[in-house]
């Protein structure tokens, strides 16, 4: 198996968050300090541990979860609902080789943090495959939002 094309899978599903950039707007979005954990499972394959990555991101000041999902052209999103502060989405991605489908939860916290969550099971190369995914963010600051240059 292509160790390259699953690591890109792999990171399309749980880090969907860059685009390439249009225009920035001083002051307009929220800087977020991301923790994002990842278990992920597949036939045949030994399990991994759980990997946890930190990053920086500038995001709009709306903290909408689908943001973050919708940057990835392979996936799509379907039945969002949004009920007090808990945000969920269902969301499948496909390629060639790839087909997964899950759910999503996001909770809006105070002073701007977000925990979210999502389930994602499918094939990819033909073997079946899980994704967790946990997300942490906490609002540091203000930054410069640069809004995708198209929007799915």
């Amino acid at each position: 198996m292509n160790r390259h094309v699953l690591r890109c899978s792999f990171r399309a599903c749980a880090i969907a968050m860059l685009a390439i950039p249009a225009i920035a707007v001083a002051g307009s979005g929220d800087m977020m300090h991301v923790t994002t954990t990842n278990t992920f499972q597949m036939a045949g394959v030994r399990a991994k541990q759980a990997k946890t990555t930190t990053t920086d991101v500038c995001v709009s000041k709306r903290h909408d979860p689908r943001e973050i999902t919708r940057r990835s052209k392979d996936c799509a999103l379907v039945g969002y609902t949004e009920i007090g502060d808990t945000i969920s989405f269902h969301k499948t991605c496909a390629t060639a080789d790839t087909q997964m489908s899950g759910d999503a939860k996001f909770t809006m916290k105070p002073a701007g943090a977000m925990h979210g969550s999502m389930h994602m099971v499918g094939t990819i190369h033909g073997k079946e495959t899980t994704l967790d995914v946990t997300y942490d963010a906490t609002r540091t600051g203000a930054c410069d939002y640069v809004a995708p240059r198209t929007t799915p």
